[in-house]
């Protein structure tokens, strides 16, 4: 039982108004189908569209694959659209290659990108090529920027930032379709379009995922050490030195250089000392007393009056913007972040009737190594990331989300904020289209557990299941099929890549310079005898169907390290409830894993799962439709036996 905390019941007030929305009946959303594209729609496109019909603002639905997702989000906006929605209509998409093919189906959605995404002309201008993101934006005084409620630019006749462009056009009216960092970032910073009346997120599973990426924070010593310098030039090395040794004061050093610098090089000093009792590489949580002490060196520090006077400088000539602009971008950076992080800081607090939202941890490097350059980092992680999903959403009128992988609504709707009793979201789960005999999920009896502690216990566990899956690609190759394998971590995945090579397969991977796409798109043409990758990498996102890779062994379920810092205050934030967002999680693993064979009614695909641990949740976590798919009652060998026989007899 997932139980919320009471704080949270006052979001009940922001979803039990509607605002801005409209019912829509399946004749509208019927009507804006693209029925240019197909004969007719799917099954689960109709029962999506009864579903959204029958009332209700919010809706989430599980929608297998094959289900034709887009061609539902896509005619739920369209349909708002054409009943006159006011304000802008968004569809939202984890990656910018799910953005780009939405657009493609429905031309008429405008496309914005992240900052990274465009250039800077008042660079380009200055024969430096920066990209949005790397440019130090609100310190300039660029002639290209966009009035963001008009849409002109500063000095007319001059070419518009692509970047502000694209987003004064996204608030304009219509669909329009981004990454779901993209909209969370500028939501919750509320610079974006005030009036949205239409929302549709795509994989929502990967929501809070997305989220936590989006909310966090490094600060490291080198960084404030060259910001300091930057404002204060007369802060040398040897000075910087001497307060850290405790060898000046800091009433010493404050009247020698400029205030701001002072500030900085005195919050560094505090991280210092917090970072140096911490375990070397080895990432620590910070007690409370130690945010604290944080906490109160960074109020201390205001950068309004350095902008002011660096502003002055670049005006007069005295800073040149082209050869400082990564100093500059440093500047703008921590001025506009300090307020985010006394707020992740203050959140990271546990109070009388709060628990901990963030955490923070540290670490030092008493050697430094390769292209590293700082000795000590502190890290800032949203985590508890539930209520600013649920702020992103809370105004806009009609919601649609959906996923192949939502399994139990309440713990979902806990890790996400997508919820029915606090956000109002309407759950349904619907089959798959796709007939069930085409797939297997095989649990071997007699593989061994390959959790940490009995593989570190007894390291032969590990290379006997090795051998097993060594020997499935074989056999798989000698038919004439490939294999994907999922492993958890890099290492797991750099030892599977040597051990294909050792028995003479030809294994394609990533790493050492290659992308992780480019080694997919590698094995999709035809090169390798198997892919290797890891969940994170190759679990999600990417499509093998066509018998491109018909046999997946998924090595073990991906359960976080006990040790790491986001695991430890799991712990501690959610105690009995830590469990079951574990295996849900693992759960969502498996299932975005056994989908990666089977994107197609007539694709055959089959999952060894290689690990004991999945014998503990993998039944449960599959859907109703998918249980007439499970084996758990044969070897590894008769498993790999029986795949190659249904491969044979095609």
């Amino acid at each position: 039982m997932i139980y919320y905390p009471w704080f949270f019941k006052i979001e009940l007030n922001f979803y039990s108004k509607e605002r801005n929305a409209m019912n829509l009946s399946f004749k509208e959303l019927e009507s804006c189908f693209p029925f240019e594209k197909y004969e007719a729609m799917r099954d689960n496109q109709v029962a999506a569209f009864e579903t959204i019909s029958q009332g209700g603002f919010r809706h989430l639905l599980e929608l297998p694959t094959g289900s034709g997702k887009n061609d539902i989000g896509g005619p739920f906006l369209r349909a708002l659209k054409k009943k006159r929605a006011f304000g802008a209509l968004f569809y939202i998409t984890p990656t910018k290659t799910l953005v780009n093919q939405f657009q493609q189906f429905y031309p008429e959605a405008h496309v914005v990108y992240g900052r990274s995404e465009y250039p800077c002309l008042y660079y380009q201008n200055r024969n430096k090529e920066v990209n949005a993101a790397d440019c130090p934006c609100f310190l300039l005084d660029c002639k290209h920027r966009v009035d963001k409620n008009t849409g002109s630019v500063q000095e007319p006749g001059l070419e518009a930032c692509p970047y502000l462009y694209a987003k004064w056009r996204a608030g304009q009216g219509g669909i329009v379709v981004c990454t779901t960092a993209f909209f969370l970032v500028n939501k919750l910073c509320q610079d974006f379009p005030s009036k949205i009346s239409g929302l549709v997120i795509d994989e929502a599973h990967k929501i809070a995922e997305t989220a936590r990426q989006v909310f966090q924070y490094d600060i490291t010593d080198w960084n404030l050490k060259r910001l300091a310098q930057m404002l204060d030039p007369k802060l040398d090395d040897k000075l910087i030195g001497q307060f850290d040794g405790y060898r000046i004061s800091a009433d010493n050093l404050r009247p020698l250089v400029c205030a701001e610098a002072f500030q900085l090089i005195y919050f560094r000093r505090v991280l210092i000392k917090i970072a140096k009792t911490k375990p070397e590489r080895t990432p620590a949580l910070l007690a409370q007393s130690e945010i604290n002490k944080l906490m109160s060196s960074l109020r201390q520090i205001n950068l309004k009056q350095a902008e002011a006077r660096v502003r002055q400088d670049m005006a007069d000539g005295t800073i040149d913007t082209v050869a400082s602009q990564e100093n500059l971008k440093l500047l703008e950076d921590v001025s506009l972040n300090i307020r985010k992080y006394l707020s992740s800081f203050h959140f990271a607090l546990k109070e009388e009737k709060r628990n901990a939202l963030n955490y923070i941890f540290a670490f030092c490097r008493k050697e430094r190594k390769g292209k590293e350059k700082a000795n000590h980092i502190l890290c800032i992680r949203g985590h508890y990331v539930a209520p600013l999903i649920r702020k992103a959403i809370a105004k806009i009128g009609n919601v649609l989300a959906y996923s192949a992988t939502i399994g139990k609504s309440q713990v979902f709707g806990f890790e996400t904020g997508l919820d029915q009793k606090i956000a109002g979201f309407k759950f349904r789960t619907f089959p798959s289209e796709f007939p069930v005999k085409n797939t297997k999920i095989f649990m071997p009896t007699d593989v061994p557990s390959l959790a940490f502690k009995q593989v570190r216990e007894n390291g032969q566990l590990k290379n006997r299941a090795m051998a097993l899956v060594i020997d499935g690609v074989v056999r798989g190759k000698e038919s004439d099929y490939r294999s994907l394998i999922i492993v958890i971590s890099n290492l797991e995945r750099d030892e599977f890549t040597q051990a294909c090579e050792n028995s003479n397969l030809n294994p394609i991977s990533y790493g050492n310079g290659v992308p992780a796409r480019a080694a997919v798109d590698k094995f999709k043409n035809g090169d390798g005898d198997a892919l290797i990758g890891t969940a994170a990498s190759c679990g999600q996102g990417i499509d093998l169907p066509k018998l491109i890779a018909p046999i997946i062994f998924f090595w073990r379920p991906g359960y976080d390290n006990p040790n790491d810092p986001a695991s430890q205050f799991e712990r501690d934030r959610f105690s009995n409830q830590y469990w079951a967002l574990q295996n849900w999680r693992v759960m969502q693993k498996l299932l975005q894993v056994r989908g990666r064979n089977v994107r197609n009614p007539d694709d055959l695909g089959f999952t060894i799962l290689v690990s004991k641990q999945f014998e503990a949740f993998a039944e449960t976590a599959l859907p109703e439709w998918l249980l007439p798919a499970y084996v758990k009652d044969k070897t590894f060998e008769e498993c790999v036996s029986e795949v190659v026989n249904i491969l044979s007899s095609i």
